[in-house]
């Protein structure tokens, strides 16, 4: 893992410590249970070196195809079964779901298209506790919000750690169910006080987001992945590699069973990342970054321009004219980002320098209008 400071100046630490290294004349180690694909294509270049291979444990892991449960199950009968084993016996479970809404679409019940924000055209998710209808890109909020149509009547879909916690609420009554993400930890205090929890045992349930994968303890003794589909199926090319990465970490819990649960369990990145087969997985993910020019053969990266809305607009669209001429590549966008009050491009290229050279001469171009442009190199999103 590394740090991408997005404030100005805008870095990568792991390019700062190549670039420490080449000027020391000094060696880096990096250690990591699943390299990225980029860094692993990069080995076989010669840019880096394997010290050691080791073998990861082989886990007690376990699938369940939901399709073969009721349609309205949250938890299946093989891990509710476990939680309640767990409870017995005094142990702690710990269940992954990477949404923090109660349900994450929401339908228009008279047209039947989706809510929307006004803003950026994210489908809003809803959120029960607060009654609110939230935008998880530029966090606009809404109590009641209006459909194109006119209408205020909605059907909910999808589930997050809200309906979780109220599932689990319902069926384990005397549990104690702790819920840790970013919106219920806000301050240092809550995170000391969730290890002392653990330490003393007085929680019995932890649900979070897949950052919590990597959170051991000795009384953890099952693990639950609620719906791998969410993180195979997101809007990112490295779902792939970020599926072979949780469950890597899943299996470094070497005292705990790990239920995953989904619909789709045959693909490459679950099964290779279940047999400890990195070689295989790389493979055939390679193999797909080529077909489609994603990195390692190309990089994307994105630039974001801020001002007045006309203006930015026209730079945007004048950029993407002038990149087609030099370059094969596509661009994504321009898009407008609440969040920041500003565009997005996405820009797929080959050559560093020569983009680094067009984005100066634009910039000049229209260094008469009041425009901020950024542009980052190793995004960690895309949102």
């Amino acid at each position: 893992n590394y740090y991408l400071n997005e404030q100005n100046p805008k870095f990568s630490t792991i390019e700062i410590l190549k670039k420490r290294a080449l000027y020391n004349n000094s060696k880096i180690i990096f250690t990591t249970s699943s390299p990225s694909i980029v860094d692993y294509y990069e080995y076989f270049q010669n840019k880096y070196t394997i010290i050691s291979k080791l073998n990861k444990p082989q886990n007690n892991i376990k699938l369940v195809n939901m399709k073969e449960e009721y349609l309205s199950n949250l938890l299946s009968s093989k891990l509710s079964n476990e939680i309640e084993r767990n409870l017995n016996e005094k142990k702690i479970s710990v269940l992954l779901l990477n949404s923090l809404a109660y349900r994450q679409t929401v339908l228009c019940s008279e047209c039947n298209k989706l809510i929307v924000c006004p803003d950026c055209k994210v489908g809003l998710s809803y959120h029960k506790y607060k009654n609110i209808y939230q935008c998880n890109s530029c966090n606009y909020q809404a109590v009641k919000p209006v459909c194109e149509c006119g209408a205020t009547s909605y059907n909910r879909f999808g589930y997050g750690l809200e309906l979780l916690k109220e599932v689990l609420q319902e069926e384990f009554k005397s549990a104690r169910i702790m819920q840790v993400d970013s919106d219920s930890f806000t301050s240092e205090s809550d995170y000391q006080d969730f290890h002392v929890a653990l330490e003393e045992g007085s929680v019995d349930i932890i649900i979070g987001t897949y950052p919590l994968a990597s959170i051991y303890h000795k009384d953890i003794t099952l693990v639950g992945l609620i719906n791998i589909d969410s993180l195979l199926y997101k809007n990112d090319y490295r779902s792939s590699e970020e599926v072979f990465s949780v469950v890597s970490k899943l299996m470094m819990h070497r005292e705990a069973k790990v239920i995953i649960q989904g619909y789709n369990l045959d693909h490459y990145s679950l099964i290779d990342a279940i047999n400890n087969n990195y070689d295989d997985f790389f493979e055939k993910e390679l193999k797909v970054r080529k077909d489609y020019n994603y990195p390692p053969f190309n990089e994307i990266s994105r630039l974001l321009i801020i001002g007045e809305y006309k203006d930015m607009y026209y730079f945007a669209n004048y950029f993407k004219k002038v990149f087609a001429r030099m370059s094969s590549m596509n661009i994504l966008g321009p898009v407008y980002i609440n969040r920041i009050k500003g565009v997005q491009l996405i820009v797929k290229y080959n050559d560093f320098e020569r983009l680094s050279k067009l984005i100066i001469e634009v910039k000049k171009k229209f260094s008469d209008r009041k425009l901020i442009v950024n542009f980052e190199r190793y995004p960690i999103s895309f949102n």
